[in-house]
């Protein structure tokens, strides 16, 4: 005599203790990858002071890259992660000690990225905020600094060149004052990128502002708007299109603006 078959009993559930593994894997997993996005920022964030033996340096050898003209920085630290570099507070100096600043930059942030390195190439990329330029002319000269020392170079093949790929700007504000003719321009809200083009062996940009003004004489002053696409020629700057807004006057022009001394 053959015995019933028991009948099939339903899928027994997990045990309380499975779940609660299960569950804390898991949670595990989610609070490492919080963990690393948390660290992320805050190494993106935190810098550390350089101290003012390394802050005095650069402000050494700042001013004699600008021939003399006095270069200060309120701050120099570094981020934690590597190649990113805080200057805070810097001021490039007038013609004279009573002249107002010919530059002066609430941050720049310069990020050196360290794998070109083994290219044997140090590549910089510059981003300044809330920063403003003032370009004055007098009868006897402007207030422009000369760049670059002239130096002798050492003997035999370079170990590293040095190249400023890209420079982005916002938050700024550039004035020409030019005492001689008199007239003026005033341009806020002023943002321009600056990239190296190897094609082209120069640097080519963008730049635009709003709001601005320009005075000329005793005649009434034109509020003015630009844009306009550049690049550089040494001391040159060969603004190739620009659109200009004159008091509801728009004009699309081209022109040049010198810097060499």
């Amino acid at each position: 005599m053959t015995s019933p078959v028991p009948p099939t009993s339903p899928e027994t559930p997990p045990a309380a203790g499975g779940v609660r593994r299960f569950t804390w894997r898991w949670l595990r997993r989610l609070l490492a990858l919080v963990v690393a996005v948390v660290a992320a920022g805050l190494m993106s964030v935190f810098t550390i002071d350089l101290g003012p033996a390394l802050k005095h340096t650069a402000e050494v050898y700042g001013t004699k890259y600008l021939n003399g003209r006095p270069l200060h920085i309120g701050r120099l630290s570094a981020k934690l992660t590597p190649g990113d570099f805080v200057l805070d507070n810097v001021v490039i100096e007038g013609r004279r000690s009573d002249d107002r600043p010919f530059f002066s930059a609430g941050r720049i942030s310069v990020h050196v990225p360290w794998w070109t390195i083994f290219r044997h190439q140090i590549v910089v990329e510059v981003t300044l905020d809330d920063w403003h330029m003032v370009v004055e002319r007098w009868v006897d000269g402007h207030n422009v600094p000369k760049f670059g020392q002239p130096r002798t170079r050492p003997s035999g093949p370079r170990r590293f060149t040095t190249t400023v790929s890209f420079v982005h700007a916002s938050h700024g504000s550039f004035v020409y004052d030019d005492h001689v003719t008199p007239w003026s321009v005033t341009a806020p809200n002023l943002g321009f990128d600056l990239v190296r083009s190897e094609a082209l062996d120069t640097y080519i940009g963008r730049s635009t502002f709003s709001d601005g003004v320009v005075r000329i004489q005793d005649y009434k002053p034109m509020r003015t708007s630009m844009t306009t696409r550049f690049d550089l020629d040494g001391g040159l700057v060969h603004l190739r299109h620009i659109d200009l807004l004159t008091d509801g006057t728009r004009s699309h022009v081209t022109g040049e603006v010198g810097f060499a001394s």
